[in-house]
C-alpha cells in the first residue's frame, strides 16, 4: 500500500497569532506557547482561565497531548475559548491518546477522548454547536497513530486497517484532529478525510482510509 503525504494545513494571516496550547517544554516552532509549567511564553491554566488573546485574533491553534490532562467538566470552557480567539478560517489541530487505547488511562490522564466529539462538533451536527464554539467548526481530517507492530499484526491476520480502527481496542495509540473555523453560512460537506500512520513515522506521512463519518 502506498502512503500519501498530507500537507499540514497552514494559515498565516498577517498580524495574527499562532498558539501552542499546553506546550510544556516542547513548544512548536514560531508559535506562542501556553502552559502551567515547562517553558511556555505565557503561563496560563487553560482549564479555568481565559486565553490571553483578543477575539478572532489567532490563525492557528495547536494543542498536542494536553486535553487528556484536563478534567472533563472543564473541556467545554477550553473548547469555547479556542473558538473565541480563533479567526475566521483558522485551523485547529489537536492531538491526544484515543480512548480505546490503554495509554488513555495512564496515571495523569484524567479524560478520555475519541473522534466522536469532533465529528459531532464539526460534522452533521455542527450547527448545534455554533454558538457554544463561537462559530462553525468544520472537521476536515482525522489521523490515527498506530504502532508499527500493530500494523504488521493486522497485515498477518489479513484484517484491514479500516476495520481494525473502527472495531478493535488498543489499535489507535493517538489521534490527530484538523478542523477549520468558518463564521459564514457557506455550505460544507459533513464528510472528512481519515488516515493512519506508523508511530515511528512523521505524522503527515499517512495511509488513506475510507472517508468519514462511518455510515
Amino acid at each position: 500500500m502506498c502512503s500519501r503525504q498530507f500537507a499540514v494545513v497552514s494559515v498565516r494571516v498577517i498580524g495574527m497569532l499562532r498558539i501552542d496550547i499546553g506546550c510544556g517544554a516542547n513548544k512548536k516552532k514560531d508559535f506562542i506557547g501556553l502552559d502551567v509549567g515547562g517553558a511556555p511564553d505565557i503561563v496560563c491554566d487553560i482549564s479555568v482561565e481565559r486565553l490571553p488573546f483578543d477575539d478572532f485574533s489567532v490563525s492557528y491553534i495547536y494543542c498536542s497531548h494536553c486535553l487528556e490532562h484536563i478534567p472533563r467538566d472543564r473541556l467545554g470552557h477550553v473548547f469555547s475559548e479556542i473558538g473565541r480567539v480563533a479567526a475566521d478560517g483558522a485551523v485547529i489541530e489537536i492531538w491526544h491518546p484515543h480512548m480505546s487505547h490503554r495509554d488513555a488511562v495512564l496515571i495523569g490522564h484524567i479524560t478520555c477522548l475519541s473522534e466522536e466529539i469532533y465529528s459531532h462538533f464539526g460534522g452533521p451536527s455542527r450547527d448545534l454547536w455554533r454558538n457554544f464554539l463561537n462559530g462553525r467548526w468544520i472537521l476536515e481530517e482525522i489521523r490515527y497513530g498506530i504502532e508499527p507492530q500493530v500494523i504488521k499484526d493486522m497485515e498477518v491476520a489479513k484484517v484491514s486497517m479500516d476495520f481494525a480502527i473502527s472495531y478493535f481496542r488498543d489499535v489507535i495509540k493517538e489521534m490527530g484532529v484538523f478542523l477549520r473555523v468558518d463564521r459564514s453560512d457557506a455550505p460544507h460537506s459533513v464528510y472528512y478525510r481519515r488516515s493512519y500512520f506508523a508511530e515511528t513515522e512523521q505524522r503527515n506521512t499517512a495511509f488513506p482510509l475510507s472517508q468519514g463519518p462511518r455510515q
